[in-house]
């Protein structure tokens, strides 16, 4: 008898359409979060070493403790190709 596998879900998070009719939606799969722009795959959470730069870089001078920071910033970097 043929074991069948199954395949692991994209569940939609969250979904917004632009007046143009642009549709942007966010999803989550296997553990990992992504940011689709008509279907097709802007961005997730599965970072490369140049994306993880950018972030420290651009993060320096984020402190913890600031009365005008959360004390957790969560900072979302995009379109670097």
């Amino acid at each position: 008898m043929d074991k069948v596998l199954a395949m692991k879900p994209y569940v939609k998070l969250a979904e917004s359409t632009m007046p143009d009719g642009t549709i942007y939606s966010l999803h989550k799969h296997d553990g990992k979060i992504y940011l689709k722009y008509n279907g097709f795959e802007l961005m997730s959470t599965a970072l490369t070493y140049s994306e993880q730069m950018l972030a420290d870089y651009g993060c320096q001078a984020l402190k913890e403790g600031k009365a005008s920071r959360p004390s957790h910033p969560k900072v979302l970097i995009g379109g670097g190709g």
